[in-house]
């Protein structure tokens, strides 16, 4: 109970976190008028459609790494999370080219509107760029949450959206005058600090360290001891998958 707990109730808190500030930064939109607010969401829109296909590989990798990690196959692990951040990049690159290609028509599926349409389109460099580094960092949250590691990406995604994102959103779109454009390069900075953060742990974790703690925190049902030669392979933790937020 106490390490479902401690894995699930930072994964909650980071989730209402992260929507309360997304709330904010539609607040720091408001002050450029309607169609800032309008563009915003469509963006945004468009932001959490491609989230919902990143989660998935995130939520794929968590879980067969708890697994592995959980059967003790500590090597096995660590080639599944490469594996998983090779799929997203090869991906997300390959969307990143279409968004190039087609620009504004990319959200011709929220609106027609063209004068929207072209405010859209002045972000969306600094949006592609910003979701290449969002799907990199989701893939190594997965992964971290799969070791149990989950106060990790809790307290970087929390100080990162406060400290940086909502700061640097106000500082930039309102104070100096940077407009809608500025709010997507706070998004961008937010989600580079946490990718930087997740890589600089996943570089120091030690995967047969993790496997060891793994095995000692599983709880073996009666009824399953014996099974082939008395080892059953679980996961590692009460696996919290990730949650989808918005941007």
């Amino acid at each position: 109970m106490i390490i479902f707990y401690n894995n699930s109730a930072p994964a909650a808190v980071n989730s209402l976190v992260t929507n309360v500030a997304a709330s904010v930064l539609s607040l720091i939109a408001a002050w450029f008028g309607a169609d800032i607010i309008a563009a915003n969401a469509i963006v945004s829109g468009f932001w959490r459609l491609l989230w919902a296909l990143f989660w998935g590989f995130g939520m794929g990798t968590q879980i067969r790494v708890s697994n592995l990690l959980g059967a003790n196959r500590p090597k096995a692990a660590r080639l599944l999370s490469i594996l998983g951040f090779i799929c997203t990049v090869i991906t997300v690159t390959l969307l990143a080219l279409g968004a190039l290609v087609i620009r504004a028509d990319v959200f011709r599926l929220y609106t027609d509107d063209e004068d929207l349409l072209n405010i859209c389109a002045s972000v969306l460099p600094i949006f592609i760029v910003a979701f290449m580094v969002e799907a990199t960092e989701m893939v190594s949250a997965s992964v971290l949450a799969a070791m149990g590691q989950v106060h990790i990406t809790a307290w970087t995604s929390a100080l990162a959206t406060w400290l940086v994102e909502l700061p640097t959103a106000y500082i930039f779109a309102v104070v100096l005058k940077g407009g809608f454009k500025a709010l997507w390069y706070s998004i961008c900075l937010m989600e580079i600090l946490k990718l930087i953060v997740y890589i600089f742990v996943l570089r120091r974790i030690d995967y047969v360290e993790m496997a060891r703690v793994a095995v000692k925190n599983m709880e073996v049902e009666n009824d399953n001891e014996g099974v082939e030669g008395g080892s059953a392979a679980y996961s590692p933790l009460p696996t919290t998958v990730m949650t989808p937020t918005a941007a």
